[in-house]
């Protein structure tokens, strides 16, 4: 099998990746930062499962695994020492600090993901192909995951989700804060396709999302679809008058649950109670357009669609105010009590 990370993607190495693994029809695992690197509608594709256990099972009978520029980092928890790629591993990195830091290798190699991938297209010319029985099994694995993921969502965020990625061109940029929302279904199981259209947060902290979206948006001058929880966007919402200023044609979805969703989920996983979580209901339709940006409230899967298309045909910034008290829980998520009778919703209609 073959992991890919980010080091594929800054050495401009996508091409010599696809073509090593149809070469040995070899399944492709990407982490978060590798996720591109190969199309995720390519059926060699796996994607950013890398740290599932139900994955790592189902790969256990490889003899081989090849990363090419994956630091293999270790969470909090300590997970991905804990899960060791199957096999003898060839660890290819332009950083010879990284090579052999979080697994023992049977052979490190120091270099450019893209020079090491065309020397070694050239010298497996005329390979014999993965074994399919193998790669049955990686694919049912893969399948089931998805398909399991697409569950925890439930109706309305799996609708959403579709919408979303139908909606947003192929070299759109995606970009996700810590939230609720891309832990659940935009960091591993909305489609990624191309190289660079994929960001998120280097670390685990709060508020990054609109900042980089800003900068993408800015650089490339394309499409960029934003996800953001209500909590990380309280830190930099008043750069939407920058995104008016500018014309920056960007997208800010607010998925917005009152609160620190993650927060919530943690403390009540870890400590089946939350404490201090709980935010203002703001209605960031209304403060978008105090500053220059359409601003929409949402509170059906019909209406999130309307204000995406909507938002889609503009050339400049909108944000879409998703109010997720109205919407079916996702199951990986800790709802604050609905709010009492004669307490405002809060949803800013669709004026301008």
């Amino acid at each position: 099998m073959i992991i890919a990370g980010g080091g594929v993607i800054a050495a401009d190495a996508a091409a010599e990746l696809q073509a090593l693994a149809e070469r040995l029809d070899a399944p492709v695992v990407t982490t978060v930062d590798g996720r591109g690197a190969l199309s995720e509608d390519h059926p060699l594709c796996i994607g950013n499962y890398l740290q599932s256990a139900g994955l790592h099972a189902a790969v256990q009978g490889a003899d081989l695994s090849l990363a090419f520029g994956v630091r293999f980092a270790v969470g909090v928890d300590g997970q991905a020492a804990k899960l060791r790629p199957p096999g003898d591993l060839v660890q290819v990195d332009i950083d010879p600090k990284v090579v052999g830091r979080a697994h023992p290798v049977a052979l490190g190699v120091v270099g450019d993901a893209r020079a090491v991938l065309g020397g070694m297209l050239e010298a497996l010319d005329g390979a014999a192909p993965n074994d399919a029985q193998f790669n049955e099994s990686v694919w049912e694995a893969r399948d089931g995951l998805r398909k399991a993921m697409r569950a925890r969502l439930g109706p309305d965020y799996a609708a959403m989700m579709d919408l979303m990625r139908d909606r947003l061109p192929r070299d759109g940029l995606l970009v996700r804060d810590s939230t609720i929302a891309a832990y659940n279904f935009g960091n591993q199981l909305f489609p990624i396709h191309n190289p660079r259209t994929s960001l998120n947060p280097a670390s685990g902290a709060i508020g990054p999302g609109l900042p980089l979206a800003l900068g993408a948006a800015i650089a490339t001058g394309k499409k960029t679809l934003v996800m953001h929880g209500d909590g990380g966007f309280m830190f930099h919402a008043t750069e939407l008058a920058t995104a008016a200023q500018y014309g920056v044609p960007l997208v800010v979805c607010v998925f917005n649950d009152g609160g620190y969703g993650v927060l919530r989920w943690l403390q009540q996983r870890r400590f089946g109670r939350t404490n201090e979580t709980d935010l203002g209901r703001v209605n960031f339709a209304a403060m978008a357009q105090s500053m220059g940006v359409p601003g929409q409230g949402v509170g059906s899967v019909a209406e999130f669609q309307s204000a995406l298309d909507e938002a889609m045909a503009s050339e400049g910034p909108c944000l879409i105010n998703i109010d997720m008290a109205q919407f079916a829980p996702m199951e990986i998520s800790v709802m604050p009590k609905r709010k009492s009778a004669g307490q405002s919703d809060n949803r800013a209609d669709s004026s301008r």
